[in-house]
């Protein structure tokens, strides 16, 4: 299984005021590793890191994919899932759980336990991963607002474009909540083309 994820990266973000601050995007892909090696390789893929250069170079020469403009105005035309379905529900048993461990992290700096880490290693240290190990590799930047609707168009012919090289049926896709809204507007208004079955999309709200 192979899935992408896509974010910002800003530079100058310790300006005074926040404004003059460069809007990047940059994109991930991670892959399982098969044991078997039978799965293709993420790294084969047209959008994965450039391969080192045959010779020196004198000067940097920054590698600029070709953003086709977006000039249609899109429109989210899908209802959205109500608050009580039953693929919003959340395990009350999970979320007693993580309650709990959030509780005992919080008290462990309260009273300075002696080498508590912090949230991600409290966490790795008492949770038994069973998942496979995954490959990560970067794909091409994008030297645009990663909120701009050719950017993201850009972001979702790339994906595709990875789950059929890889022969997957279907790819997930992540965003931040402000990408994801633009991305499902243009996926909304460009069916049948982007169909829902081609993504399967994991939020970050941040």
């Amino acid at each position: 299984m192979t899935g992408v994820a896509f974010d910002n990266f800003d530079r100058f973000v310790d300006t005074a005021s926040g404004k003059d601050t460069l809007h990047h995007t940059v994109g991930i892909a991670y892959q399982k590793i098969s044991e078997d090696n039978s799965t293709p390789s993420v790294e084969t893929s047209t959008y994965s890191e450039q391969e080192p250069p045959a010779r020196k170079r004198r000067a940097f020469e920054a590698v600029l994919p070709d953003i086709a403009p977006y000039p249609k105005k899109s429109n989210m035309l899908e209802v959205l899932l109500p608050i009580n379905d039953k693929f919003r529900m959340i395990s009350n048993e999970s979320f007693k759980k993580a309650q709990k461990l959030d509780l005992l992290w919080l008290l462990s700096h309260f009273f300075q336990v002696p080498k508590t880490p912090m949230w991600v290693g409290f966490n790795s240290r008492v949770t038994v991963d069973l998942q496979p190990r995954q490959k990560v590799c970067y794909l091409t930047p994008i030297n645009s607002s990663p909120t701009d609707k050719s950017v993201v168009a850009e972001t979702l012919r790339q994906s595709l474009k990875i789950a059929e090289e890889l022969r997957q049926g279907y790819i997930q896709v992540t965003y931040d909540l402000d990408i994801a809204k633009v991305a499902l507007e243009i996926q909304s208004t460009e069916k049948p083309l982007l169909t829902e079955s081609s993504f399967i999309w994991a939020l970050f709200i941040l």
